[in-house]
């Protein structure tokens, strides 16, 4: 596979973008800035006074998204089959040894061993 296709499409030296960044966007945004303070007041207005329930809550969210920052969002894992599977924990460890060793038979799966604390001192088991 050639090494452009995997992360570097560019030949050294050159640039996917060799204008940069246009400067209508920076004075967009200097321009956004300036009028935030004023927005800010009206989203907290709309969130008080308007008439729409719709509205009120669109201005709380935006509110509270630029003051605390969006909440996390989860993404659905594929371990649902797992889940469902309702193994108990030994059996899911047994079949997690049992995939380890098969994908990687080069090492040997050794146990630990297990310290105790009994009336103070410290027993291997």
């Amino acid at each position: 596979m050639n090494a452009r296709l995997r992360g570097r499409p560019f030949e050294p030296g050159r640039s996917g973008n060799p204008g940069g960044r246009p400067r209508v966007v920076g004075k967009l945004r200097e321009l956004a800035r300036a009028h935030a303070p004023q927005a800010i007041k009206e989203l907290a207005r709309l969130a008080v006074k308007a008439k729409s329930e719709a509205a009120r809550v669109a201005a709380i969210r935006e509110l509270l998204d630029r003051g605390y920052g969006k909440p996390t969002q989860f993404l659905a894992a594929d371990n649902d089959d797992f889940i469902r599977d309702n193994k108990s924990e030994e059996e899911l460890r047994v079949q997690l040894f049992a995939d380890f060793e098969q994908i990687f038979p080069e090492y040997e799966m050794v146990p630990r061993k297990r310290l105790s604390v009994i009336d103070g001192t410290i027993e291997t088991t």
